[in-house]
């Protein structure tokens, strides 16, 4: 039940602008759900399949600091994920390039794979999104877009948006 259809019997003392910040929220958690489970027989999760998605985009290797704010979690959190992807053969830390001290991760030819079915399988954001005309899939980025940069503001650190 989402909360713009929940009964109650008083209204809760909540401003448009509140509603609209919960009903995104609302938003975001079920494609996500939904995200997760197109992902699950692929063996990976949104985050990892993030990783892979930087990783190539940035074509060259990277350090978990570095992942850390582009995907705006706490370092240590990525560095964990980094090495769960590692056992799983996703990434690799190669030797020649930890002798400056610095760790850096690249893509293996299985996260290269991973990240071509994560492709190849990914319709159920597609079909979210189809019940947005084009024109208002536009509007709709613009006004997130502005969220962001205002949401980003109130943080001491800006993590950079793709």
């Amino acid at each position: 039940m989402t909360l713009s259809k929940m009964p109650m019997e008083t209204e809760p003392p909540l401003s448009d602008v509140y509603k609209i910040w919960l009903i995104m929220g609302q938003v975001y958690n079920a494609m996500s759900r939904a995200r997760e489970n197109e992902l699950r027989p692929l063996g990976i999760t949104m985050i990892q399949a993030g990783v892979l998605w930087l990783l190539t985009g940035l074509g060259r290797p990277a350090s978990p600091a570095e992942l850390s704010v582009m995907l705006f979690r706490k370092h240590h959190s990525v560095s964990q994920l980094l090495k769960r992807m590692e056992k799983q053969g996703l990434v690799e830390r190669p030797l020649e390039l930890q002798k400056s001290g610095a760790v850096r991760v690249v893509l293996t030819e299985k996260g290269r794979e991973t990240l071509k079915q994560v492709y190849e399988i990914g319709t159920v954001i597609d079909d979210i999104m189809s019940g947005l005309t084009p024109e208002e899939r536009r509007t709709l980025r613009s006004y997130l877009e502005k969220l962001h940069e205002n949401a980003f503001t109130q943080l001491v650190e800006k993590p950079p948006f793709p």
